[in-house]
């Protein structure tokens, strides 16, 4: 019994370390770079961003009111992708597993809005509907 069960679990352990593997992109080969646009090219016209997934080549920033998901490069670095949904909460850097995550590229400062990171790292806009900063003990 004892060695089905370590049996099962190196199984399992070697099953899950393949399935991570398969999550990594492969080193951009030098063919996958000449297709790219060139930096100093792409810079005279918008801010570079890395691509997403497995792209190897940099791609222009979204701009503001431009819908960000993780499919799409990131926003330009003065903007914040903010949840559609109004939940208020903010996702700078989509991670593949954020696959239902649809934001907005906004620029919180001109809209009169804050942001503010919990203690998870998560980032919200100030006062939103669905996390409210808990109150300070120490000020009441």
């Amino acid at each position: 019994m004892l060695k089905q069960t370590l049996g099962s679990a190196i199984f399992l352990f070697c099953l899950a370390f393949n399935l991570s593997n398969a999550l990594t992109c492969a080193p951009c080969e030098n063919e996958d770079l000449e297709e790219c646009e060139p930096l100093e090219e792409l810079k005279s016209h918008c801010e570079p961003k890395m691509g997403v997934w497995c792209d190897c080549c940099d791609r222009c920033a979204l701009k503001e009111g431009r819908a960000c998901n993780t499919y799409e490069v990131g926003c330009e670095s003065h903007l914040d992708c903010v949840d559609i949904k109004g939940t208020g909460m903010i996702k700078n850097e989509i991670k593949w597993h954020d696959f239902r995550f649809k934001g907005k590229c906004t620029d919180l400062q001109k809209e009169g809005l804050r942001k503010f990171t919990d203690r998870y790292g998560r980032q919200w806009i100030e006062g939103s509907q669905l996390y409210r900063k808990p109150p300070n003990p120490w000020l009441n």
